[in-house]
């Protein structure tokens, strides 16, 4: 995070630039944001189908791998 200081600097050397450039920077800034949050989703979804295929290999489905496998 910022300190007061960086803060301080980093206001002082937007405020001498083009009010263009400003929103180019802020709107880069958002869309780096954006594709991290991205990533951070894709992530988490395969996380979770992976642990969901863990959990029924583990038995927690009375032993079998999955619903479709129990009806035989």
């Amino acid at each position: 995070m910022f300190e007061a200081d960086q803060l301080n600097r980093e206001r002082d050397r937007l405020t001498k630039l083009d009010s263009l450039t400003v929103l180019d920077y802020i709107r880069t800034s958002v869309e780096i944001l954006m594709h991290m949050k991205n990533e951070d989703n894709e992530t988490s979804k395969e996380g979770e189908n992976t642990n969901r295929y863990r959990n029924l290999r583990d038995g927690e489905n009375g032993g079998n791998a999955s619903e479709f496998s129990s009806t035989f």
